[in-house]
C-alpha cells in the first residue's frame, strides 16, 4: 500500500509525452525557431504532414504554407507577448483562420514558455452564436450576484454551468483539512445518479494533481474514451523532450484516471478550481455520460461563472465571519465594561460561562487559574481537569493553543464521553491559567461514493493504485468525533482568552499592590501595554479615551479616533505561520508610531485591529492622518509576505458622545472601508 501510494504521488502527470486528440501541438525552440516536437495528429488537424514540419524552421513552414493562413498573429509577436506575462497569466491566446483541404477553419492558439521552448496548442473553434453565449453568461452572473446564502450561490453556479456546457452532472466538490472531498452542491440531468453529500477520498485527487490547479484552473477531458496522441521528436535518439503540458488544455490523461472515469461511467469531464486566499478550496466537477466536445468559448464561459461565484462565496463568508466576530467582541467588552467592580477571575465562569458556550458551540467550559477550577456545562470532573492542565503545561510550553475533535486519538484520555477540546493558555498571569472548551461526541454517518479504502495492485512488477469499480453509496459510522473547531472559532476564542488574561492580570495587580511597589509598577506596565507590539493595550486605550472624551466634553476641544484593521491578516497566520503574523503586527505598530505626533497615541484594540487616539484634531485632520498612515503601510517592504495594507475608519467626537459611541462610529467607518475593497479610508 505504501509503495502504491508513493508511486501514485510520483507519477509525472504534467509531462505525459502525449496529448488528447481534441487538437494538436507544436513545440518550437525559441532561439533557433526550429520545430522540435509535434503531436502525431498534426496532419489531421492542420493538414500539415509531420515529416514536412518536424525539424523544420517555423518561418520556412509558414512561408511554404502562407496560402493557408488567412489571418493570425506572427510568431515573433507571440514571443514578445510571452515576455510580458506573469504567473497569474501564463498563456498567450489568439485565434487564426487556416485553410484545411480547401475549407477555412478557425483555430485557437494557446502558447506558453517552457525552459527555452515555446509550446503552442491548436484547438478547432466551432461556430457558435456568441451573442447567445454572452446573454446566458450575463443572466447567470446576475443571478450569482443576487445570491445571499452560500447554498443559494452554489446551487445557482452548478445550474448555470450545466446549462452552458450541457453535461449530465455538475458538482461543487469542497476539500476538508485531510483533502477528502464532499459534494456540497449538484445539478443532475434526469436519470443521472446523484453524489450530493457524498464524500470522495483524498487519493481520488492526489497531491500532484491538486497542485496542477495552481498552474491551470481548468482541466478538460472532452473524450475519456479517446486514445492519447503521442508527441514526436525531431531527434528520437536524443530522447523525448519532457515538455510540461500543465498550462495547456490538451494534456493527456493518466491511465489510472481514465479507468476511474470509465468505472464511474463518465465519457467526458470538465473540472474548474475554486481558490481561496488559503489555497485550493474545492472544484467544480462536470461529468457527461458520453464524449462531449467543448468549445474554448464555452469552457471560458464556465470559468467566468466560477470566478464570479468564488468572489461572492468568500464575500458571503467574510460577512458571516464579521457578524460572528462582532458577537464575540461584544462579550469581550463586557469583561472590561462590567458595572461596578471588575469580575474576579473565579467568578468569570458563573457570570459568562453559558454565553461563551453558546458563542463557541461548546457543551462545557472550564477556567483554571492559580490551582482554582471553575466550570459549567458538560466537562470532565475537577480531578481530570487538573490532569489535563498538567499535561498541557508540560507538553505545550509558551502560548501555543491546542485543539482536537477526537480526544480518543490523543494522549488526553481523561475527557470521558467528551470528544473535542479547545485549550487556550492565559499567559498574562503567572503561573499561566487555561481556558478549556469541550464538545460532546457527535455520532453521525458519512456517506462515501464507494468504499474509501484504496486498493493497490501490481502491474508490470510495479505497485499502483487500482481505481474502485463501484461508486455505490458506502456508509461509515463516525464515532468518537465532535464537531471540528473552525479556524475563526479558534482565532476569536484566542482573542477572548487575551481579555480574560487581562482580567486575571488586573486581579493579580490588586493582590500585590499593597505589598510590593516595584512589582506593582512592573505589573501595571504589563496591564497597560500590549506585549507583542509594545503599544497600549485595550485596557489602556479605554482609560485614555475616557479621559479624552471628558476633556472634549468640558472644554469643547476636538478629538478624533482612527480605528484600522490589517487586511487579509488571517492569510499571514495560515500561510506563513503565527510568527509571520506576529512580525507583521510588530512592524506596523513600529512604523505607525513613527508617523504620529507626540500628542497622538497608538494602541492594539485586539487581534489585528489598532486604534490611534488623535487629541485636539478635527475630522479633516484625522482623515489626512489616516491617509498618511494607509499609504505608509502600503509602501512597506515585507519581503516574502508581499504587500500589506490597512483599512481605516475615522470618527470625530460629537457633543453627547460616550466612549463607546465614538468607537462604534469609527468601527462602522472601518467596515465601510473593508466593504469598499479594503486599503482605503472612510469617515
Amino acid at each position: 500500500m505504501d509503495q502504491a501510494l508513493k508511486n501514485c504521488a510520483d507519477e509525472p502527470v504534467h509531462i505525459p509525452g502525449a496529448i488528447q486528440p481534441a487538437g494538436c501541438l507544436l513545440c518550437i525552440d525559441e532561439q533557433s525557431h526550429r520545430i522540435v516536437q509535434v503531436s502525431a495528429n498534426l496532419e489531421s488537424v492542420l493538414g500539415l504532414p509531420v515529416d514536412a514540419v518536424l525539424g523544420a524552421f517555423l518561418f520556412d513552414v509558414l512561408a511554404q504554407q502562407s496560402a493557408r493562413m488567412e489571418s493570425g498573429p506572427t510568431f515573433q509577436g507571440m514571443i514578445d507577448e510571452l515576455n510580458t506575462l506573469s504567473e497569474d497569466r501564463p498563456l498567450v491566446v489568439h485565434e487564426i483562420r487556416w485553410s484545411v483541404d480547401g475549407v477555412v477553419k478557425v483555430f485557437q492558439l494557446s502558447a506558453w514558455r517552457y525552459d527555452h521552448y515555446v509550446a503552442i496548442e491548436v484547438e478547432p473553434v466551432p461556430r457558435l452564436r456568441q451573442r447567445r453565449i454572452l446573454a446566458r453568461i450575463n443572466q447567470w452572473l446576475a443571478r450569482l450576484a443576487e445570491a445571499e446564502t452560500r447554498q443559494e450561490l452554489l446551487g445557482t453556479l452548478v445550474g448555470g454551468i450545466r446549462q452552458l456546457v450541457g453535461h449530465d452532472r455538475v458538482m461543487v466538490y469542497q476539500f476538508d483539512r485531510d483533502w477528502h472531498g464532499t459534494v456540497v452542491a449538484e445539478s443532475c440531468a434526469e436519470g443521472t445518479p446523484s453524489f450530493l453529500d457524498h464524500h470522495f477520498p483524498a487519493t481520488d485527487i492526489p497531491e500532484q494533481v491538486r497542485n496542477l490547479y495552481s498552474v491551470n484552473p481548468v482541466r478538460s477531458i472532452p473524450d475519456a474514451t479517446a486514445k492519447p496522441v503521442p508527441l514526436l521528436s525531431c531527434d528520437p535518439s536524443a530522447g523525448q523532450l519532457p515538455l510540461d503540458l500543465s498550462p495547456g488544455m490538451l494534456r493527456a490523461v493518466s491511465p489510472v484516471h481514465l479507468k476511474y472515469l470509465a468505472n464511474m461511467e463518465v465519457g467526458a469531464s470538465l473540472s474548474l478550481s475554486i481558490h481561496s486566499t488559503d489555497g485550493l478550496w474545492g472544484l467544480v466537477a462536470c461529468h457527461a455520460r458520453q464524449p462531449t466536445p467543448l468549445s474554448p468559448a464555452l469552457r471560458d464561459a464556465a470559468l467566468t461563472l466560477v470566478r464570479m461565484a468564488t468572489q461572492r462565496l468568500f464575500l458571503l463568508q467574510e460577512r458571516e465571519d464579521a457578524h460572528y466576530a462582532r458577537r464575540v467582541l461584544e462579550n469581550r467588552m463586557l469583561l472590561m465594561d462590567h458595572p461596578g467592580e471588575m469580575v474576579k477571575p473565579y467568578q468569570l465562569i458563573d457570570e459568562y460561562g453559558e454565553r461563551w458556550m453558546d458563542l463557541f458551540n461548546a457543551d462545557g467550559v472550564a477556567l483554571v487559574y492559580q490551582e482554582k477550577i471553575s466550570h459549567v456545562g458538560n466537562t470532565p470532573p475537577a480531578e481530570a481537569l487538573s490532569r489535563i492542565v498538567s499535561h498541557l503545561s508540560d507538553e505545550h510550553q509558551g502560548n501555543a493553543l491546542w485543539s482536537s475533535d477526537c480526544l480518543n486519538e490523543t494522549a488526553l484520555m481523561d475527557a470521558g464521553e467528551l470528544a473535542g477540546m479547545l485549550a487556550l493558555p492565559l499567559t498574562a498571569v503567572s503561573p499561566p491559567g487555561w481556558l478549556l472548551f469541550f464538545r460532546e461526541e457527535q455520532q453521525r454517518v458519512r456517506y462515501w461514493a464507494g468504499s474509501p479504502e484504496p486498493k493497490p495492485v501490481v502491474v508490470d512488477g510495479r505497485a499502483v493504485m487500482n481505481p474502485r469499480r463501484s461508486f455505490e453509496r458506502w456508509e461509515e459510522q463516525m464515532a468518537g468525533h465532535s464537531a471540528p473547531w473552525r479556524s475563526i472559532e479558534i482565532r476569536l476564542a484566542r482573542e477572548l482568552s487575551e481579555n480574560i488574561s487581562i482580567t486575571m492580570f488586573i486581579d493579580q495587580v490588586d493582590l500585590l499592590n499593597e505589598r510590593l511597589r516595584r512589582t506593582n509598577q512592573y505589573l501595571a506596565s504589563l496591564a497597560t501595554t500590549d506585549s507583542l507590539t509594545d503599544t497600549w493595550n485595550r485596557y489602556r486605550i479605554e482609560q485614555e479615551l475616557e479621559k479624552e472624551v471628558a476633556v472634549a466634553r468640558r472644554y469643547a476641544r476636538p478629538c478624533t479616533l482612527l480605528l484600522f484593521d490589517i487586511d487579509n491578516f488571517k492569510r499571514f497566520n495560515d500561510v506563513h505561520g503565527h510568527e509571520a503574523g506576529d512580525r507583521v503586527l510588530k512592524v506596523i505598530a513600529h512604523e505607525v508610531t513613527g508617523c504620529l505626533r507626540e500628542s497622538d497615541n497608538l494602541g492594539r484594540w485586539g487581534g489585528e485591529e489598532f486604534i490611534v487616539l488623535a487629541a485636539n484634531s478635527t475630522l479633516d485632520d484625522g482623515a489626512q492622518l489616516a491617509e498618511r498612515l494607509r499609504s505608509h503601510v502600503e509602501a512597506l517592504d515585507f519581503g516574502e509576505l508581499g504587500v500589506v495594507t490597512i483599512s481605516v475608519g475615522v470618527a470625530e467626537w460629537r457633543k453627547g458622545d460616550t466612549r463607546k459611541a465614538l468607537v462604534a462610529r469609527a468601527d462602522e467607518a472601518m467596515y465601510r472601508a473593508k466593504n469598499s475593497g479594503r486599503n482605503c479610508v472612510r469617515y
